[in-house]
């Protein structure tokens, strides 16, 4: 049968369909088209925006780093910009926060007054600081980054201009960050920036450094050596209180003196070791004889030795051994000690005993109060019995750690002697001070005076009648105090003459330079008057054979919320293989502080040592005795020029984002 076109309906509907799949493909692949387009174009947005915060955390990095960087500056003391030192800073920044927090926070001041404070304090750093008030942009720690930091005062973002607080409470809103007198707080405003010159990404972080006056100098703590001291007879070390009184009745044997010692002693040196047949217990860094006192802390970088009924009301540390011998030798307190503790007798110790090496007991009724803790105990009964609390035999000891020391005299602590910025002698050289030859005033019964005016005998009305030696110079003291100096060779007081320092009503501040050895003796006065202070600084010996007299009775006195000597002998003095550089002798008494790191200090007789002293070997004899003044502890030993720019900064808030 014959079929026409068209008649076979499965044959029409192939011709109808015929590009159909085509179309919807092409449908398909536009859609995948367009996703794969907005894929694309979401991926690079994404990209961008990761590149975009990339870029900022690196700025944010570089803003951080230009902050750490002015910091770091600060520490190593390093001027601003080339020009502003760290001090001078501290001082431009106490300068305006003293005139700007008052009105701040004052509740009587209107907005007005304090945004005119803030623009006042904004406005003095630019003039103080000028240029060094900011940094330039400095190459930053990534490649394409930078940093640069400007310092905003410290009110400026601290204090809220809201009077809410005011109204509540009748306070005004409190600093931020509470300063004392000698300290200052500055904002650094850093900013890092990451990229192409014309697309940077910035950021910036706002970071709170507190500035402080760094305590220069050393430590005065009581009776501080370089190679050691020696108690003997009945002479006490102590301290008192002189803001309490005078020394004696409950104000005495105090224990808050420090004896201490630079020099390490070798423990395996035979004259150390008290087991060896060559030990010296005299040339223990500190000795103790008789029945020789001290109360308060022993730091010894040596040796210790007590023999006889000597004391010690205080921790004891050492680094070389020590030796308890006699029967009445006494450690109140704990022992801490790098080598070997021998108890030579029935002495004890009523603290704990910590040992790195051994505990040696060589008599029957030693005996320890508290724990023991050591590597070896050596007894001649059973350990236990010889010990109040726990025995603790540890291989190795009990891990003291050794006081601080030097292995020579010559690396001992100098305090400042030698170099001509913080000298005594070279400074007062350098200022000029001329001498006026000797002084000598041995004969006869006359008054003298020093003051302002120079040094004059006085006529029997008490005036001025002849000036001994040069006009006075004016000076800086050690604490950084305007003071007048003259100078002598050889100084000689005797017979029954009287030298007063200022006169009642009229103080000075005086230095009085003594270019060769003192001497001050017989039956002779020399009065600081009240209100007045004398430091004496010295090339030679310095003997004090009479009475030293004070006008007020102390040692010392607070100046402008500082405590001050009211006498001070500083001596550059070189004992070598002379005798003693510094003798307080007889029935005198020294009122002050004592700088001799060179010199052997012996203070015998009746008289007594009141204040504090530093110096090479100390020699404690006689029933005088040391008293140490803790008013002291309020102050540091900084010759003149010492303090320098010595600023200490403290991070007190670090990367607040603005």
């Amino acid at each position: 049968m014959a079929h026409t076109p068209g008649s076979d309906g499965c044959t029409g509907q192939r011709r109808h369909q015929r590009g159909a799949a085509l179309l919807v493909a092409l449908v398909l692949l536009s859609v995948m088209l367009m996703l794969g387009l907005s894929s694309m174009s979401n991926s690079a947005i994404e990209e961008r925006m990761a590149a975009n915060q990339r870029a900022h955390v690196l700025a944010y990095n570089e803003a951080e780093a230009g902050a750490g960087g002015l910091f770091r500056r600060l520490q190593n003391g390093e001027a601003l910009g080339g020009g502003t030192p760290p001090r001078d800073l501290l001082s431009a920044l106490q300068a305006i926060e003293a005139a700007t927090m008052p009105v701040l926070t004052d509740c009587d001041s209107t907005q007005q007054q304090k945004r005119n404070a803030l623009q006042s304090a904004r406005e003095t750093l630019a003039e103080e600081l000028g240029e060094n008030q900011s940094g330039s942009w400095q190459t930053g720690i990534n490649a394409h980054g930078e940093s640069a930091w400007e310092l905003v005062p410290y009110p400026d973002v601290v204090l809220s201009l809201d009077e809410a607080a005011c109204e509540e409470t009748g306070n005004a809103p409190s600093p931020y960050l509470p300063l004392a007198d000698n300290e200052a707080a500055v904002w650094v405003v850093s900013q890092g920036r990451y990229g192409q010159e014309g697309a940077w990404a910035q950021r910036s972080v706002r970071t709170l450094i507190r500035l402080a006056a760094a305590e220069s100098g050393s430590a005065v703590n009581g009776l501080m050596t370089c190679e050691g001291v020696a108690v003997l007879g009945s002479g006490i070390i102590d301290s008192y209180d002189s803001a309490e009184g005078a020394y004696g009745g409950t104000n005495q044997r105090k224990a808050n003196a420090l004896v201490s010692s630079q020099v390490h002693q070798d423990p395996s040196d035979p004259r150390f070791d008290p087991l060896d047949g060559s030990y010296r217990e005299e040339q223990a860094a500190v000795y103790l004889q008789g029945s020789s006192p001290i109360y308060g802390r022993v730091e010894s970088a040596g040796g210790v030795a007590m023999t006889g009924s000597a004391e010690i009301h205080g921790d004891t540390v050492a680094n070389a051994s020590v030796y308890i011998k006699g029967g009445g030798a006494h450690l109140y307190g704990d022992m801490n000690a790098v080598s070997t503790v021998v108890l030579a007798s029935s002495g004890r110790v009523h603290g704990n005993v910590r040992t790195n090496d051994r505990i040696v007991t060589q008599n029957w009724s030693a005996w320890i109060g508290g724990d023991a803790t050591t590597s070896e105990f050596v007894s001649v009964r059973t350990p236990q019995d010889q010990v109040g609390g726990a025995l603790s035999l540890r291989p190795g000891g009990a891990g003291v750690d050794a006081v601080a020391s030097v292995a020579t005299p010559s690396e001992c602590d100098s305090l400042g002697f030698g170099d001509a910025s913080t000298d005594p002698v070279l400074l007062l050289d350098a200022a000029g001070v001329v001498s006026g030859g000797p002084l000598d005033v041995t004969n006869g019964n006359k008054d003298y005076r020093l003051d302002a005016a120079g040094f004059h005998r006085l006529d029997s009305k008490g005036l001025a009648e002849t000036r001994l030696g040069r006009a006075p110079v004016e000076v800086e003291l050690t604490d950084g105090r305007e003071s007048l100096a003259v100078k002598f060779d050889d100084f000689s007081l005797g017979g029954s003459n009287t030298i007063t320092v200022g006169s009642p009503g009229s103080p000075v501040d005086m230095v009085l330079y003594i270019d060769g050895s003192t001497n001050l003796g017989g039956g002779s006065r020399f009065v600081i008057s009240e209100g007045s202070t004398l430091q004496m600084v010295t090339t030679g010996a310095f003997n004090l054979g009479s009475g030293l007299v004070l006008g007020d009775g102390k040692p010392s006195k607070t100046v402008d919320g500082k405590v001050v000597p009211i006498f001070s002998l500083y001596s550059s003095h070189d004992d070598g293989d002379a005798a003693n550089g510094v003798i307080i002798g007889g029935a005198s008494a020294f009122y002050g502080q004592i700088v001799a790191p060179f010199s052997t200090m012996d203070v015998t007789g009746s008289g007594g040592f009141f204040g504090a002293a530093n110096v090479d070997n100390a020699v404690i004899r006689g029933a005088g005795g040391f008293h140490f003044d803790e008013r002291f502890l309020d102050m540091r030993i900084a010759p003149p020029g010492g303090a320098g720019n010595a600023v200490t900064p403290h991070l007190e808030a670090w990367g607040e984002t603005l």
